[in-house]
């Protein structure tokens, strides 16, 4: 076996709350300079899971860290079903973006390639 699937909940307290966030949107808080500080009780409380998840899936950047992570969520924006990749270089996910286009029931799924320069 080499591909192993561990699906879990990223921000279970937005989602007991019906929003996005609580504090701030946890997809930003896996930089360096978050991930790499001491947390505490009143740091957000998107902080503090980043680093959890961090210690579960990685660390960020080591040998034993996961390979691909797959993020589903909701946004605010008017955007319809679509599909954000950071990189036009990952042949895994280009072929997951595939497989889900080719199976997903809504008509249009485009797939994005959207990275911001310095972005880690």
């Amino acid at each position: 076996s080499t591909f192993q699937v561990t699906p879990f909940v990223g921000n279970p307290r937005a989602v007991e709350q019906c929003v996005r966030y609580t504090g701030r949107d946890l997809n930003r808080t896996f930089a360096v300079a978050f991930l790499n500080t001491k947390a505490s009780d009143s740091d957000l409380q998107e902080i503090q899971r980043a680093q959890e998840i961090n210690q579960i899936f990685g660390p960020k950047g080591s040998s034993q860290a996961y390979d691909f992570m797959l993020d589903l969520h909701n946004t605010t924006a008017n955007m319809g079903c679509c599909l954000l990749l950071n990189s036009e270089f990952s042949l895994l996910s280009i072929h997951m973006c595939n497989y889900i286009q080719k199976h997903c029931t809504v008509r249009h799924c485009p797939i994005l390639v959207c990275q911001a320069s310095g972005e880690e």
